[in-house]
């Protein structure tokens, strides 16, 4: 029997957002390599995947390994929920299962709790930040997220997420139009934008992509639209990102990718990698409030840009393929 590394891919509750489309992505790149055997552990019912998925316990964690004895590496790879793993990989060495490795894919700092003033998101935050050091390996999407959190783990790699190059983006603003595409968390600053619209009237018109309109209130200049996978986004001029912390924004990532100007709140990693990498103008509100962003929105609309770029290299798939390869592989 050939030997293999076991990639055991754990995502319990599985929705539909930027790090689902993340989580996508690593699937489709371990699967290019044919030697290795690649499986999902979650509670979702789906077939958007082409492996197996078992739920979420040790007892199947246990019975994959059991199936290929020659292994010659366990990748245990962990994208929320991080205890359990960890508890995982211990049981699993103290039975007498070797070369088991627990690697977390980080999508934010756990400091960032005090954003959101929630006791139950500070407790879960601090139990991760010591739970990290448990892992065999941290990988963060990007450089500033990861000179943030270096304290947390030694052993922490970089993997940016990938998207179809592009060899002449133009960024200009041609409308009144914005575009905002994520989740209604609190994260996501979404009441404060909601507020900052209605600052703006008919100045400004929004498209909201990814769920319906949380205030239950006719906004005349915002569209609620549900998700979606396939966005057009030359209907827009600006992607706006309001939130109150990111790790690697997914949504600006697209929209920089398609040509939308930035129009950002001041929040801590990813962004300014990005616009660097693009070379475009950007419009960063001076706080996070709706006055701010409405301020931040207004100065976009009035300004004038023309910009020509192109998807940076670091980017590609192939990049992405290579790099996560040797990080499971080598």
């Amino acid at each position: 029997m050939s030997k293999h590394i076991i990639n055991i891919f754990f995502f319990p509750n599985l929705a539909r957002g930027g790090i689902e489309r993340n989580f996508k992505l690593w699937i489709e790149s371990s699967e290019k390599n044919e030697t290795n055997k690649n499986y999902i552990l979650s509670h979702a019912k789906t077939d958007e995947f082409h492996l197996p998925v078992y739920k979420p316990n040790l007892k199947n964690v246990e019975n994959i390994l059991r199936k290929w004895p020659e292994y010659t590496r366990v990748n245990i790879i962990v994208f929320r929920k991080i205890a359990r793993p960890v508890i995982w990989a211990y049981l699993l060495r103290a039975k007498g299962f070797r070369f088991i490795n627990i690697i977390y894919r980080a999508n934010n700092d756990p400091m960032h709790w005090y954003h959101e003033k929630s006791i139950k998101r500070c407790m879960s935050e601090v139990v991760k930040s010591i739970l990290l050091r448990c892992y065999d390996g941290v990988i963060f999407n990007s450089e500033e997220l990861a000179s943030r959190c270096a304290h947390y783990n030694k052993n922490i790699f970089v993997l940016s997420n990938p998207i179809e190059p592009r060899k002449n983006i133009t960024f200009e603003n041609k409308s009144n139009k914005l575009l905002f595409v994520g989740r209604n968390a609190k994260q996501k600053n979404i009441r404060n934008l909601i507020e900052a619209m209605g600052r703006l009237g008919p100045k400004a018109n929004l498209t909201i992509i990814g769920f319906s309109n949380p205030l239950e209130l006719h906004i005349e200049n915002i569209e609620f639209l549900e998700w979606r996978e396939n966005i057009d986004f030359s209907l827009y001029s600006f992607i706006v990102v309001p939130s109150l912390y990111e790790g690697s924004p997914n949504a600006l990532l697209e929209g920089l990718n398609n040509g939308l100007i930035p129009v950002l709140t001041p929040f801590k990693s990813g962004a300014n990698e990005l616009l660097s990498a693009y070379r475009c103008q950007s419009f960063i509100s001076s706080s996070f409030t709706s006055e701010a962003i409405a301020e931040a929105i207004l100065s976009a609309l009035e300004s004038k840009v023309v910009t020509i770029s192109q998807t940076p290299d670091y980017l590609s798939f192939q990049r992405f393929d290579s790099k996560l390869d040797a990080i499971l592989n080598d």
